[in-house]
């Protein structure tokens, strides 16, 4: 039987899918983007059915956003085991850019993990979309976002930085695209430290902490 170029371009999509549904962590399943990116889309139905219901109401960068409760209640959410950039430094567009993708139906699950509210008052939770994207883990593997310790809650941070290490060797997104652009202090053995949960100053709080370049290595809230 003689293959057409379209039938031979299918058949090598199914088998690639094939392969990565094998080699998918348990409870996650990946499948390619409907649009042009590169990176699958992962998925988590077990953990997304943990989740309460929530609307996005804004989006304020690419890891924290306002939602609203079937209630009515109102409250600002940072996500769990990631950190993007903050306002002014490199990637902060990409990253509040992407996330807004992810989220264009409007519609979240939010999942606890042991901590309610981080020192700020905002909710920690991971985030599902509608149809059962969990968008930490998908910043995380698209180069957008940093894995990220928050003590205690570490239910999937070496799982974070799995993908962050895969990320950073495929020179994935605006994080990793170009390694010696956006290398700063927060790539130094001090930071690396703080990023993972154990303090390198005075200033480094466990689990809440982020590093900044302008802050020299400092670990900040």
């Amino acid at each position: 039987m003689t293959l057409t170029l379209y039938s031979r371009a299918t058949l090598t999509t199914l088998m690639l899918l094939f392969v990565l549904s094998g080699c998918s962590a348990p409870g996650i399943n990946l499948e390619p983007f409907p649009n042009d990116q590169a990176m699958p889309l992962i998925y988590n139905p077990d953990l997304c059915r943990e989740g309460t219901p929530a609307s996005v109401t804004k989006i304020i960068d690419g890891d924290t956003i306002d939602v609203e409760f079937p209630d009515g209640q109102q409250a600002r959410v940072r996500y769990i085991g990631m950190d993007t950039a903050e306002r002014g430094e490199a990637c902060f567009k990409e990253a509040t850019d992407r996330n807004a993708e992810l989220l264009e139906s409007g519609e979240v699950r939010l999942v606890k993990d042991t901590n309610d509210h981080d020192r700020y008052g905002r909710l920690v939770r991971y985030i599902c979309t509608d149809d059962n994207v969990f968008v930490d883990a998908q910043l995380v593997t698209e180069g957008y976002a940093r894995a990220f310790r928050f003590y205690p809650d570490v239910r999937f941070a070496d799982y974070f930085q799995s993908l962050e290490d895969d990320a950073a060797q495929n020179a994935r997104g605006c994080l990793h695209r170009n390694a010696t652009e956006n290398s700063d202090a927060s790539d130094s053995a001090c930071c690396k430290m703080c990023r993972n949960g154990k303090a390198c100053g005075d200033s480094c709080i466990p689990w809440t902490q982020q590093c900044h370049s302008e802050a020299g290595c400092a670990c900040q809230g």
